[in-house]
């Protein structure tokens, strides 16, 4: 249905233009994936332009969908989702909620809970920082989708051996909250075993705040390596327990790592520069 109304009103004569956040379903496979990229072959010849978030997106979605012209595919970064002025914030005791000492280092999971975030293999390289920095905490904050189970991570915390130092925060973070999250975290964890880009880091660089990432997608662009964070690779919890610890035991690191965090929210993925890649390409349309 979706294709044919597209065809119709680019024969009309509108300039169609898309971003595409995601090229592919993240959390399906098999035949639900391959019926979903065929659907979307139809729909994305429709469109004079299309926007992909990073480099290495563009690269898959040219795989994905070889019959799409690459000149109509352009690379833009995902900007900051903080909606909200400093004075609209809410002014909450994070640490007094959760139980967590005024010393102890908290580690922040931040985003909708999936499989396919690795949050599994987080907690697996939490045990490891555990044994090594018992004081530390680690906070699983954001929205359970529906293929999570109720207590799911709190049960595989548990068998673990580091419920008591794990706090699941299952639900929705309002936004007046993002600044009180980010405020409580020394680094910000995306433990992604498969991911296009992330709106959690970039709320995690708006605040200031190091992110660790994996090398998955369009994320190895975003995360200067030493500089706004680390990157290691997709489920290897001893490489991300190795970064987490490194970040933990040496707060002046993190706090530099974040420092330059924040000055890339306010330049290289300012909305404004990823805008001004899109209005050229529009314009360059129109022109025509």
């Amino acid at each position: 249905i979706e294709a044919p109304f597209l065809w119709y009103l680019r024969a009309r004569g509108m300039t169609l233009t898309d971003v595409v956040h995601e090229p592919e379903i993240r959390s399906a496979s098999g035949l639900r994936w391959a019926v979903d990229v065929r659907l979307y072959r139809g729909v994305y010849r429709c469109f004079d332009a299309l926007f992909l978030h990073g480099e290495a997106n563009c690269r898959r979605f040219a795989e994905l969908y070889p019959r799409v012209p690459a000149a109509r595919v352009h690379a833009i970064q995902m900007g900051s989702l903080v909606i909200l002025d400093p004075d609209e914030e809410r002014d909450v005791d994070l640490r007094a909620r959760h139980g967590f000492t005024p010393e102890a280092p908290v580690v922040v999971f931040f985003g909708t809970l999936l499989p396919s975030k690795g949050i599994e293999d987080l907690l697996q390289a939490f045990v490891t920082v555990h044994a090594a920095r018992p004081d530390a905490r680690l906070l699983i904050a954001g929205n359970p989708s529906r293929l999570m189970e109720d207590g799911e991570l709190e049960g595989v915390a548990d068998r673990l051996g580091v419920g008591d130092v794990v706090t699941v925060d299952a639900g929705y973070v309002p936004n007046e909250e993002l600044g009180a999250l980010m405020g409580l975290a020394r680094v910000v964890v995306l433990p992604y075993r498969s991911a296009t880009a992330s709106g959690a880091l970039q709320v995690a660089y708006a605040y200031g705040r190091p992110v660790i990432a994996t090398r998955v997608g369009g994320l190895p662009e975003v995360v200067e390596e030493g500089e706004s964070g680390l990157v290691v690779a997709p489920e290897s919890p001893d490489e991300l327990a190795e970064a987490i610890l490194s970040l933990v035991e040496d707060p002046g690191a993190a706090e530099r790592m974040g420092a330059h965090a924040l000055e890339l929210s306010r330049t290289r993925f300012a909305w404004a520069t990823a805008a001004g890649t899109i209005l050229t390409v529009c314009r360059g349309i129109t022109s025509r």
